[in-house]
């Protein structure tokens, strides 16, 4: 469970922690979440804060601990809910998923989940299917074991979208949106280019299917049609 503190509090428990060694800071996961319920969830609220170089904008953050990990949520104010959680470790972590459980997160984070940092090479993935049929990357699972596990968690813990374990996508692969047969757009992830598609066959541009594509090579690994409607 994260202990709140306010920002200097968590910032003199963090320079007690480098005196011992390196700590580095990882995305541990990624939530869409409105003010209030961080608000509720921390029992703070905190000054939006503005930083030279911050996206996407201006943002609140909330300082804790985790024992003895430094924990960080951010909020994006302009970023559509956007809110990162971010840990302080020595090295990157495996089965990030089973630290968040750790956490005691409210059943709004768990439902609000976009994607918790998993395996880069994985070979399978827990998917969520969102309204209109868009496919969401949750988590690259270190085993299928792993992502059965994880699965199980999200659905005990009030998970309500549609849950499947698959191959994991191919992070090299391009995402080619097409309708009428031409080219319309071109994205490195396969959930940015279904909600282009799905935007633009809900603007009555036909059939609009989304295709996989190695980057190094025309032809055509993947092809997924959407069906906004559904």
């Amino acid at each position: 469970m994260i202990n709140w503190l306010a920002k200097d509090a968590y910032r003199q428990d963090v320079d007690r922690l480098l005196e011992r060694g390196m700590v580095n800071y990882f995305d541990i996961c990624v939530f869409k979440l409105d003010r209030k319920t961080i608000q509720d969830f921390t029992g703070a609220n905190v000054e939006v804060e503005t930083a030279e170089f911050a996206e996407p904008g201006p943002f609140s953050r909330w300082y804790g601990f985790d024992l003895q990990t430094p924990i960080q949520l951010t909020h994006f104010e302009a970023g559509d809910g956007l809110t990162l959680l971010t840990a302080g470790l020595e090295t990157r972590p495996i089965f990030s998923w089973k630290m968040v459980r750790e956490f005691d997160l409210s059943s709004a984070f768990i439902t609000g989940l976009k994607w918790i940092t998993g395996k880069p090479d994985a070979s399978v993935s827990v998917f969520a299917r969102e309204a209109r049929g868009i496919v969401l990357e949750l988590y690259r699972a270190e085993s299928e074991s792993d992502a059965i596990e994880f699965q199980d968690f999200l659905r005990s813990a009030g998970y309500l979208k549609e849950l499947i374990i698959d191959r994991s996508d191919i992070l090299s692969w391009q995402w080619i949106v097409r309708a009428k047969e031409k080219e319309i757009g071109r994205y490195t992830s396969r959930y940015d280019a279904q909600l282009f598609g799905a935007l633009k066959s809900e603007q009555h541009e036909g059939i609009v299917d989304v295709f996989a594509e190695e980057v190094y090579s025309t032809c055509a690994q993947k092809r997924h049609k959407l069906n906004p409607k559904r």
